[in-house]
């Protein structure tokens, strides 16, 4: 239907819009009444609504103090050139969770986020690459159907490049809806070659869903990447758990950690969804992997973090291990180029 003048002078569009957006935060809403009618959560899915309320309402009333530290924003966003294509190993941070590895002459891309998640969560920090510079994308990697890691509109935006998604097992109708058709879905410890190039997916302990009627209808994991030598482990979303260790004894090979270390506040509500920082540095030694580069931090606001809280407490933690693995804390478009 097109849009004519009359219509967008109403005002009917932005109401519109504004409906759409509500549509992504029902769940919460939902929380809310459980909080009001004082219901003790009994069971993990009524718990993690609660926590996620919790989480929402935190971030939403921490957007000011989010840039309270004494820091220079341009000071994290760098533009690098970028290369179409690669044999050895390059890691493009484009934000939260967003990575563009190079490897083998393959691009792949973790959890695309290239936008806004809506009108309530918004970027603090663009696109680490333009998306007139992304190049074409071949492989999707996604861990878990959350909104800030299975993005509707980037996953559209990236149709174009006609790639194959390797999603978790339970996402298949998100992707059947939105008319993509190149999907495979893992279970854990499921892999497949491409190019000599091996996709493992691997447990992890996250809650899942997008909405009241799908939660925890799906898997969550993360994903090890071995091509030749050269392996990379893309965490996801986690909990601290023994499967770290599993995961190292598994695969001897990680040279590359991609761990999450947000968000860290308040503790009570992230405690049961994700790692604070300190749980990240021990599950990268859990995995006996080389290099740690940090995720899922600076580019949204998450409960009461603020930009550079996280990557403080992470130099501090990494102070206090006398070890040979690395800490490469990349700026918004910076890239690692490893020698495979």
């Amino acid at each position: 239907m097109l849009l004519n003048n009359e219509l967008l002078n109403n005002g009917l569009l932005n109401k519109a819009v504004m409906i759409v957006n509500k549509k992504s935060i029902l769940f919460y809403v939902f929380c809310t009444m459980f909080f009001i009618s004082g219901i003790e959560a009994k069971n993990d899915t009524l718990k993690h609504l609660i926590d996620g309320l919790d989480i929402f309402v935190k971030t939403l009333t921490n957007k000011k103090a989010f840039f309270k530290d004494d820091f220079e924003i341009s000071n994290w966003i760098v533009e690098e050139k970028s290369f179409p294509r690669s044999i050895k190993p390059i890691i493009t941070w484009i934000g939260h969770s967003t990575f563009l590895i190079q490897i083998n002459n393959l691009n792949i891309i973790t959890d695309p986020v290239l936008f806004d998640l809506h009108f309530l969560y918004k970027r603090n920090i663009p696109i680490g690459i333009p998306l007139e510079k992304l190049p074409k994308i071949d492989i999707i990697l996604i861990s878990h159907d959350h909104a800030d890691h299975l993005c509707k509109k980037s996953i559209l935006y990236l149709k174009k490049d006609n790639p194959m998604i390797y999603a978790p097992q339970g996402t298949l109708k998100f992707f059947k809806k939105n008319k993509i058709s190149k999907v495979s879905e893992f279970k854990w410890d499921e892999e497949i070659t491409i190019i000599d190039t091996t996709f493992t997916f691997l447990k992890s302990l996250h809650w899942t869903g997008s909405n009241l009627f799908n939660l925890n209808k799906s898997l969550a994991g993360g994903w090890f990447i071995q091509s030749n030598d050269f392996g990379i482990y893309f965490a996801g979303d986690s909990l601290y758990s023994d499967h770290f260790l599993e995961i190292g004894k598994k695969f001897k090979n990680i040279d590359v950690a991609l761990m999450p270390i947000g968000p860290n506040k308040p503790k009570k509500s992230t405690r049961g969804s994700h790692m604070r920082v300190k749980e990240s540095v021990m599950a990268f030694f859990d995995l006996n992997a080389k290099h740690f580069i940090p995720m899922h931090w600076g580019t949204f606001s998450l409960g009461t973090d603020t930009f550079i809280g996280p990557i403080k407490k992470l130099k501090k933690e990494f102070c206090k291990i006398e070890k040979e693995q690395k800490l490469s804390i990349l700026k918004f478009g910076q890239k690692k180029i490893f020698l495979s």
